[in-house]
C-alpha cells in the first residue's frame, strides 16, 4: 500500500477502535478504518463484544495480525461470569481505575446495572494505552461513555444510519446520552446527517466523511461486452426488501429476450432468499439470476473481475426512516472498474453523479433499470468511459489515504476540544 504510507509531518495517534463484533467479514469499512490507522503508525486496538465465528474472514484479519490486538468484552449476561473470572485482579492500574468509577457520577445518571458494567470493561484501560475512542455503534459509544465521562478521553462515533427493521435500535433516552457526550460524529452522506440531526444531534458535531475503499483490494480491470458471450450483472448486499433485489430481478426478465446470454448473480444472504427464489422460478430466469449466498474475499474480487454491471436498486424503507446512506459495494464495483447503476434514493445521488460516475434510476422502477441497462450494454464507448470514470471517481474520493486525511483532522479537533 504504497499510497498510503505514513505522513511523517502528521502526528499519529492512539486509538481504541469500538465495534459490536470482529472480525466481520460484512463490515469492510470497519476493517478499512483500523487498517488506514494501522498504515498511518497508528498504535491501534480494538475492544468488541464478541467474536462472530464466522467461516470466512478476510485475509488482512490475519496480515495484519488484528486479533493480536484484538480484546473482548463480555458485559452482560451470559458473559458477566466470564468477565468477573477475567479481571486483572493484581494490576494497580486496574484498581485506580475502578476507584474512579466508583467515585464517579456515572452511578447516578446511567443507573446501578451500567455502573457495574462499566467495572468490568475498565479492564479495557489494562489492556492498551489509548487517547482517543473511536466507535462504530450507538450501542457501543453508549457501552464505553465512562470512557470520556470518567477518564476524559475524547470519544468520536461513525453513525451508519439507522438500523433495518428487524434491528434493535437504542433507546432514545441512551441515544441522547451520547449525542450529548461524543466530540464528534462522522456521517457518509448529508442524507445520513439529516437522520443523526432528527435524533438530536448538534449540526456543529457533525463531520460528513465517506467511509474508505481499500482500492487495492479491487484492482481496475478492462472489461468488454460482448453480446454473443455472458454479460454478467452483479449486486451484492444483505437479502432483505429495503435493496430492491426483486425490483433488479423483474428488469432481468425485461432483457432476456433481447440479451439471452445476460447473467445477475446476487451476493448476500438474508431473509428474503426463498421469496427472491419463488420469484425466479415464477418468471422463469433460472438460467439467467443466481443468488450466490455469502462468499469469501477473494470469491466477492473474482465476482467483480468478472461482472460488466453493477446494480444497487435500493428502496426508500419504512416511510424513509431506513434506506441507503452511501452503499459502500458501490465504492468496491467502481474501485473495479466496473460502471454503476443504482436506485435514486437516500444518499445515493450523493455518491454517484448521474450520467457523470454512474447511472440512476427512480427507486422501484424496473422499467427504468430495464432501459439503462440495454443502453450500456448497446453503447461501447459509453461504456468504456463509465468504467473509466468509476475507478477515478473513488481513487480522487473514496481511497484511504484521501479519507484518514480528513479523518485525522477531526481526531486533532477532538483532542484539541478535551485539552
Amino acid at each position: 500500500m504504497s499510497s498510503d504510507r505514513p505522513d511523517q509531518s502528521r502526528r499519529c495517534f492512539d486509538v481504541a477502535v469500538l465495534v459490536p463484533m470482529f472480525p466481520n467479514i460484512v463490515q469492510t469499512y470497519v476493517l478499512n478504518h483500523i487498517i488506514s490507522l494501522i498504515e498511518a503508525g497508528c498504535n491501534t486496538t480494538i475492544f468488541a463484544v464478541r467474536d462472530p465465528g464466522q467461516d470466512k474472514v478476510h485475509p488482512d484479519v490475519d496480515n495484519y495480525a488484528l486479533r493480536r490486538n484484538t480484546h473482548y468484552i463480555y458485559s452482560s449476561s451470559p458473559h458477566v461470569l466470564r468477565a468477573i473470572r477475567e479481571i486483572p485482579v493484581f494490576s494497580l492500574r486496574y484498581w485506580r481505575s475502578v476507584t474512579r468509577i466508583i467515585f464517579s457520577d456515572i452511578w447516578r445518571r446511567y443507573g446501578l446495572t451500567y455502573g457495574i458494567q462499566s467495572i468490568l470493561q475498565a479492564r479495557a484501560l489494562c489492556k492498551a494505552e489509548f487517547e482517543l475512542s473511536h466507535s462504530h455503534s450507538l450501542f457501543e459509544s453508549y457501552r464505553y461513555l465512562f470512557l470520556k465521562e470518567v477518564f476524559g478521553i475524547p470519544m468520536v462515533t461513525t453513525f451508519h444510519g439507522l438500523v433495518p427493521n428487524d434491528v434493535k435500535m437504542l433507546e432514545q433516552s441512551k441515544i441522547e446520552s451520547v449525542l450529548a457526550s461524543c466530540s464528534a460524529f462522522l456521517v457518509n452522506t448529508r442524507f445520513a446527517s439529516r437522520q443523526l440531526v432528527d435524533m438530536g444531534c448538534d449540526t456543529d458535531k457533525i463531520h460528513i466523511i465517506p467511509q474508505a475503499t481499500n482500492t487495492q483490494d479491487f484492482p481496475f480491470t478492462t472489461r468488454v461486452i460482448k453480446t454473443d458471450e455472458p454479460i454478467i450483472v452483479l449486486s451484492v448486499g444483505r437479502l432483505s426488501v429495503e435493496k430492491g433485489f426483486h425490483v433488479a430481478i423483474r428488469a432481468i426478465a425485461r432483457l432476456v429476450d433481447t440479451f439471452p446470454n445476460i447473467e445477475y448473480r446476487i451476493i448476500g444472504s438474508g431473509i428474503e432468499h426463498a421469496r427472491l427464489s419463488e420469484q425466479i422460478s415464477e418468471a422463469g430466469l433460472q438460467d439467467n439470476v443466481t443468488l450466490c449466498g455469502g462468499v469469501s474475499t477473494e470469491e466477492l474480487r473474482a465476482h467483480y473481475a468478472e461482472a460488466h454491471i453493477f446494480v444497487l436498486p435500493s428502496i426508500d424503507f419504512r416511510d424513509g426512516t431506513h434506506t441507503e446512506t452511501q452503499g459502500v459495494v458501490l465504492q468496491e464495483a467502481q474501485s473495479s472498474g466496473i460502471p454503476i447503476i443504482a436506485s435514486r434514493t437516500g444518499g445515493i445521488p450523493e455518491v454517484i453523479k448521474d450520467c457523470a460516475t454512474g447511472l440512476l434510476f427512480d427507486e422501484e422502477n424496473d422499467q427504468q433499470l430495464a432501459a439503462l441497462l440495454s443502453r450500456i450494454i448497446k453503447d461501447e464507448a459509453y461504456y468504456e468511459r463509465l468504467c473509466r470514470q468509476a475507478r477515478k471517481d473513488v481513487e480522487d474520493n473514496y481511497s484511504i489515504s484521501v479519507i484518514r486525511d480528513r479523518l485525522f483532522s477531526i481526531y486533532e479537533s477532538a483532542l484539541a476540544a478535551d485539552d
